[in-house]
């Protein structure tokens, strides 16, 4: 176990690596832990070994580099972060209200989303239809949720859109590998039309997608909401995307080859165009690429383009994901 470190010694470990540090060191290592900042964001202005890409050990800054960068690039972090979870969060809802009324449409009896019949029929997937029914029945009989309370008091029973709102991105993406065959069709065709309005372009979006996707939206959520580094995070397993890779290409001037994404934020990024309303999605892009903009410029030891190395970005900016053909 390290021993204790005062913010003096820390500090002091920090200038006899060779990283630049000020008056204001001290206070903000206060307020946000040498582990969150330090060990979490030193990577990118330390110095490498010869010909390698390992930093060298004992570690050392390069030449020049502050805590000021590193600290920019934590707060960057953290932007990025908020900015991402809002947008997921969008997403959530949007994708919570097609699969409820889709299902419902199709189930219109009193509680049809805890019949085992109205799943999947695949019966690898039986313990999965059988967790989700009990997360949706627990749901029911939790006390204080009001609205749920309100539905079983008056009108003895709960709709599915309303038990909705209170599944995690995790449950949703479980409840809809369970679903049949003909709604996770609907559910997927439906982005499909509404992408196809919003940009009068045509893409072809399958339910595979809309749980490649899903999977994606589960990590990088949780990322956010646990406060985890996310400009490099990356996705242990890689999901399904060809078929969006490829309704990408035939609306882009921009070629994106399945081998170059590395499962990081970009991936995650460009693949929610399909998804996002346009407002929504041109607003996400715009707000991220200011984000990287403006703490950038306290930055001087690295880049901007370092930053979008890292997160995996195969364009010059988010924004110009948006750079569509003359079709």
């Amino acid at each position: 176990m390290k021993p204790f470190k005062t913010y003096e010694e820390q500090v002091d470990i920090l200038k006899s690596r060779g990283l630049i540090v000020d008056e204001n060191t001290i206070y903000d290592l206060q307020n946000e832990n040498y582990y969150n900042v330090i060990n979490g964001y030193k990577d990118l202005f330390l110095e490498l070994k010869p010909d390698s890409k390992e930093p060298m050990i004992p570690e050392k800054f390069v030449e020049g580099a502050s805590f000021e960068e590193i600290f920019a690039l934590y707060k960057l972090d953290r932007r990025l972060r908020n900015t991402l979870l809002e947008y997921l969060l969008v997403f959530e809802t949007h994708l919570k209200s097609r699969i409820a009324y889709f299902f419902s449409e199709k189930y219109k009896e009193p509680h049809s989303y805890l019949y085992f019949q109205n799943y999947t029929s695949n019966s690898d997937k039986t313990k999965s239809v059988v967790k989700t029914v009990a997360v949706l029945s627990n749901i029911m009989t939790k006390k204080n949720i009001e609205p749920v309370d309100h539905y079983i008091k008056n009108h003895k029973g709960v709709p599915f859109w309303i038990l909705m709102n209170y599944l995690t991105v995790g449950n949703v993406s479980h409840l809809y590998e369970i679903l049949d065959e003909e709604i996770k069709v609907k559910v997927a065709s439906n982005y499909s039309e509404k992408f196809n309005r919003q940009y009068e372009m045509q893409v072809n979006i399958q339910s595979v997608d809309v749980e490649s996707v899903l999977k994606q939206v589960n990590f990088f959520r949780n990322v956010c909401a646990h406060e985890e580094r996310l400009y490099d995070f990356k996705l242990k397993k890689r999901v399904k995307s060809l078929n969006l890779i490829s309704n990408y290409n035939d609306i882009s001037n921009i070629n994106i080859v399945n081998d170059n994404l590395q499962s990081k934020l970009f991936d995650m990024i460009l693949f929610l165009i399909f998804f996002l309303n346009k407002r929504d999605y041109s607003k996400l892009l715009e707000e991220l690429d200011q984000h990287i903009d403006y703490y950038s410029k306290q930055m001087h030891t690295i880049n901007k383009k370092h930053i979008y190395e890292k997160v995996g970005c195969l364009t010059d900016t988010f924004s110009d994901i948006l750079n569509f053909k003359d079709l």
